[in-house]
């Protein structure tokens, strides 16, 4: 589950993350990225802030810009249809569902969730092609 506020730029380079971690850790964008906070002021995170809570969610308390009004603590993203891709989001609150619906990564305004689901979608393809690639070795 991403920040709700976290507006992913680009995805982070294998030594910005894997320096921290044994193994490649299952996320919710699919991988790792840097990105922007919009929660008040526009700002870039910290490299150790993005990989702790940018990228996981569920800040609230532990992330001096999350906004303590916020009704949504984390977004997640899944693919419900491969061709032609579709993706659904679900906005939570303490763990639980509180929002969901489809989205088009294509055709949605410009917002923190169109960047995040576009990654999420972006991390998808990249994924699928790189499983594809390996079974056809």
């Amino acid at each position: 589950m991403g920040c709700p506020f976290f507006e992913p730029q680009r995805p982070l380079e294998p030594g910005d993350w894997t320096e921290y971690w044994t193994h490649r850790p299952r996320l919710p964008l699919g991988e790792a990225y840097s990105g922007i906070c919009r929660a008040g002021d526009p700002h870039t995170p910290s490299k150790e802030r993005q990989r702790e809570l940018c990228n996981c969610g569920y800040a609230r308390g532990r992330c001096e810009n999350f906004p303590k009004s916020s009704a949504v603590d984390a977004v997640r993203f899944s693919v419900i249809s491969n061709e032609p891709l579709r993706v659904i989001y679900i906005l939570e609150k303490d763990y639980a569902p509180l929002e969901h619906g489809e989205f088009d990564p294509n055709g949605e305004p410009d917002s923190v969730l169109a960047h995040q689901a576009r990654a999420f979608a972006q991390s998808y393809r990249k994924q699928r092609a790189a499983a594809a690639k390996a079974q056809a070795v």
